[in-house]
């Protein structure tokens, strides 16, 4: 297919991982950069004149989890689809792990049993409710996604470098 096309060009194979990262953190930072319009302009021109709006800087501290947790959870399906021969399967495993993470934490917060292995979740580290309320953002969070993704990344590099793809 598609893939076969790309690999016949005289490239590394390395860089089919790149464009992927690549772009991925283009379009997560667009969607993120036009979620982050759309709520300015909401709040501008739907917000009641006497409501208490959010500040900038907490729209761009949520804006900047979402992205963290945007890019963890695309570099965990490059890390799935790196090795696997249909694409479909690789996005099937990666949407039910991320169902299953985020039903993790939720059930977490409620059952002490469950937190025990809720640190497993990318969403444990996620807490916007937490910045809302005034809470500043765990810096260990982000250097747990951002070891997450990068793991993520390197996993998918070295499992594609290793791939056939003959078949």
């Amino acid at each position: 297919g598609f893939l076969d096309v790309v690999l016949a060009r005289p490239i590394a194979r390395h860089w089919v991982v790149t464009r992927a990262i690549f772009a991925s953190l283009i379009a997560i930072t667009a969607v993120t950069l036009f979620m982050m319009m759309g709520t300015a302009l909401a709040l501008r021109y739907i917000a009641p004149v006497t409501a208490a709006l959010p500040t900038p800087a907490l729209v761009a501290r949520l804006a900047a989890n979402l992205w963290l947790q945007c890019v963890t959870w695309s570099a965990i399906a490059l890390a799935l689809a790196a090795p696997a021969r249909r694409r479909g399967v690789a996005a099937g495993i990666a949407g039910v792990l991320a169902l299953v993470g985020f039903l993790l934490d939720y059930i977490a917060r409620l059952w002490n049993a469950a937190k025990a292995v809720s640190w497993l979740s990318p969403f444990a580290y996620f807490k916007p409710l937490e910045l809302v309320m005034g809470d500043p953002f765990p810096l260990r969070h982000l250097w747990i996604l951002g070891g997450i993704t990068l793991a993520a990344w390197a996993l998918a590099y070295a499992l594609f470098l290793r791939r056939d793809i003959s078949r």
